[in-house]
C-alpha cells in the first residue's frame, strides 16, 4: 500500500506542478495581453490625436478668419478651465476649513458633555451645540455658494464674451 500511496503523493505533486506552471503561464499571458491592449489603446489614441491634428491643420490653412475664431475660443476656454481650477481649490480650501472646525467643534462638544452634570445641563447644552452648529452651517453653506457663485461668474465671462463675439462675427458675415 505504501508504493500505491507515494504513487498517488507523486501523482498529486506532479499535478500541483502543473497547475502552478499553467497559472504562471496564464498570469504571464494575461500580463502580455494587458501590455498589449495598454500599448494597442495608446497607439490608437496617439493616431487619433495626429489625425485630429491633421484634420485640423487642413482647416485652418483655408480659413484665416476662422482660424482666428478657433484661437479665441481656445483662450477663453484655457480662460474658463483656468477659473475652474482657481474655483476648485477655493472650493476644496473652504470645505477643508469646513471640515477642520466641524472636528474642532465636535471635540470641543465631548469635553463639553463629558463635563455636565444633571440632565437638564445636558439638555441645555445639547440646544445649544445643535443651535450653534446649525447657525455655522449656515454661515459656512453661504461663504461655500458665495465662492461657487463669484467662481461660476469668472468661469463663464471669457465664454460668454466668446459667445457674444461669435454671433456679431456671424451678424455681420450674414449683412456682407
Amino acid at each position: 500500500m505504501t508504493k500505491s500511496q507515494d504513487a498517488i503523493r507523486n501523482l498529486q505533486a506532479a499535478a500541483e506542478k502543473e497547475l502552478e506552471k499553467a497559472a504562471e503561464a496564464g498570469r504571464e499571458q494575461m500580463e502580455t495581453a494587458a501590455r498589449a491592449t495598454v500599448q494597442t489603446a495608446q497607439r490608437a489614441f496617439e493616431q487619433g490625436v495626429e489625425v485630429t491634428k491633421r484634420q485640423l491643420d487642413g482647416l485652418m490653412k483655408g480659413y484665416d478668419e476662422v482660424a482666428e475664431v478657433s484661437r479665441e475660443n481656445i483662450n477663453a476656454c484655457i480662460a474658463a478651465s483656468s477659473a475652474t481650477a482657481k474655483a476648485i481649490e477655493q472650493v476644496n480650501g473652504e470645505l477643508l476649513n469646513l471640515a477642520k472646525k466641524s472636528y474642532d467643534a465636535q471635540l470641543s462638544a465631548m469635553r463639553a458633555f463629558a463635563g455636565v452634570k444633571t440632565p437638564k445641563d445636558f439638555l441645555d447644552l445639547q440646544s445649544e451645540l445643535v443651535k450653534g452648529r446649525y447657525e455655522d452651517l449656515v454661515q459656512e453653506s453661504n461663504k461655500i455658494a458665495s465662492v461657487v457663485s463669484t467662481a461660476m461668474a469668472e468661469i463663464l465671462a471669457p465664454l460668454n464674451a466668446r459667445f457674444v463675439d461669435s454671433f456679431t462675427s456671424l451678424a455681420r458675415g450674414v449683412a456682407r
